[in-house]
């Protein structure tokens, strides 16, 4: 079973659980401490379901509208004391939502273009090898003339033969 299956069969597990006790008359509170859990997920447990996922759907449409009109008085210059006064939220809320406006679709930008180049690169090495017949040894050696490696290396068969005849 994997990591991910084990806590949601753990939290349906508890869901049960929550169900059966509030059947045979448990309050949420006392639910909720011998679960070991808030009485406020308590009282998500105990909703259907659909509820569940509508609720659950409302607070992220809330929260993406809150960044979008957050981003556009930032736009129209408003600081973050007045967006949060227009939006009734704390500032530092403000400060979030603006922040994960620009910084996670930047992130992700900046991780496919580091996939994008690693791919363009690995692509042009097999090209050139492909089409000049170089190995990866003679890549390396035209990247350290391309660098100022150039120092004359010996061959290694030359050294030993020296060596040996002094």
């Amino acid at each position: 079973m994997s990591a991910s299956g084990g806590i949601f069969s753990t939290v349906k597990r508890k869901i049960e659980l929550a169900r059966t006790m509030k059947n045979q008359g448990y309050s949420n509170v006392e639910i909720g401490r011998r679960l070991g859990i808030n009485e406020s997920t308590v009282r998500d447990f105990l909703r259907p379901s659909v509820e569940r996922e509508t609720v659950a759907k409302s607070k992220d449409e809330n929260q993406a509208f809150k960044r979008d009109r957050a981003s556009v008085l930032k736009a129209k210059g408003y600081t973050n004391l007045e967006i949060a006064q227009s939006l009734d939220i704390p500032e530092n809320t403000v400060r979030d939502l603006l922040r994960s406006d620009v910084a996670e679709p930047k992130l992700e930008i900046e991780k496919r273009v580091e996939r994008l180049e690693l791919a363009v690169g690995t692509l042009a090495q097999w090209l050139v090898q492909a089409q000049t017949g170089f190995s990866a040894r003679d890549a390396e050696g035209i990247e350290k003339i391309l660098r100022g490696d150039t120092e004359p290396q010996e061959p290694e068969g030359d050294a030993s033969e020296e060596s040996a005849a002094t």
